[in-house]
């Protein structure tokens, strides 16, 4: 009678074992990735490299607050084009004024481009490019 209390009392940790699923892996990037990040070319790297071509730009919006106060700048941001001819980065390198900043990275996402090339294929690459606010003079 003895031996059955003790098997009854490890029943439960016996259903646990086999009866619920195995906790899920933990999250790691790399599993993630389904293949190698393709190589992002810079601006010089290669003489054989083809610059991209701006095609679509959006203007980035005015801060009200910038355009009351009447400043004007620009900001130079390193931005990446992936070789569907879309900015997938963008990051700023030097800026008149920081209130200038989100507007220039959000309109700069949304600009498109014939990619650049490499020996006629298409490739991922770095460029800088300078984003100028200029008041309309009237």
């Amino acid at each position: 009678m003895r031996n059955t209390r003790a098997f009854a009392a490890y029943v439960p940790l016996l259903a646990v074992l086999f009866f619920c699923d195995p906790p899920a892996p933990a999250f790691h990037p790399v599993m993630a990735q389904a293949q190698p990040p393709e190589k992002v070319y810079r601006m010089g790297e290669n003489q054989d490299i083809v610059a991209p071509v701006l095609v679509e730009q959006v203007a980035p919006e005015y801060p009200d607050e910038l355009n009351d106060a009447k400043v004007q700048g620009r900001v130079v941001v390193e931005i990446v084009i992936d070789k569907s001819g879309a900015v997938v980065e963008a990051e700023i390198v030097k800026t008149d004024d920081y209130r200038f900043n989100k507007p220039t990275v959000d309109a700069v996402l949304n600009w498109k481009y014939k990619p650049a090339t490499l020996k006629g294929k298409p490739i991922s690459s770095r460029w800088t490019v300078t984003v100028a606010f200029k008041l309309d003079e009237k």
